[in-house]
């Protein structure tokens, strides 16, 4: 019976919890760079789009920073909006430095390639706690 009511509330449990990307923590500082193997991922060419201006931005990664009065729970619930997860960061601006945010690349009918991209930052620039939310192209962080 024990075993029985353990694995009925662990079902519920998985039924209920968030995708696993949005349970990962945002750490409370952004990270001051990138891991080598993580920039050699979303550097493949595969993952690369030309954007306008002929610049090549990475499909599926986001600039993010906070202004220095979001707390941790603004900055979870700010990943989590857009189903990221924290790669690593950036050493752009001050006092707060940028994170660098991966998404998940599903195009929608009627998409372009950088459609999941500009949702994305769409919707974080609705929040009040975002000082910007930009791409990330291979020369650096792009302000729009």
């Amino acid at each position: 019976m024990i075993v029985s009511l353990r694995a009925t509330v662990l079902s519920a449990v998985a039924v209920l919890a968030p995708p696993l990307a949005a349970q990962r923590n945002v750490p409370l500082t952004a990270p001051d760079s990138l891991p080598v193997a993580v920039h050699a991922a979303i550097t493949a060419p595969g993952n690369l789009i030309k954007f306008g201006g002929g610049s090549t931005v990475i499909r599926d990664v986001i600039a993010i920073q906070f202004f220095p009065t979001a707390t941790a729970r603004d900055r979870q619930s700010a990943v989590d909006l857009i189903q990221g997860r924290v790669i690593g960061g950036t050493r752009v601006g001050y006092p707060e430095h940028a994170y660098l945010v991966r998404i998940p690349y599903a195009l929608s009918m009627g998409d372009s390639v950088s459609g999941p991209l500009m949702r994305a930052i769409k919707k974080l620039r609705t929040l009040p706690t975002i000082e910007f939310a930009t791409i990330r192209s291979l020369n650096g962080i792009v302000l729009q």
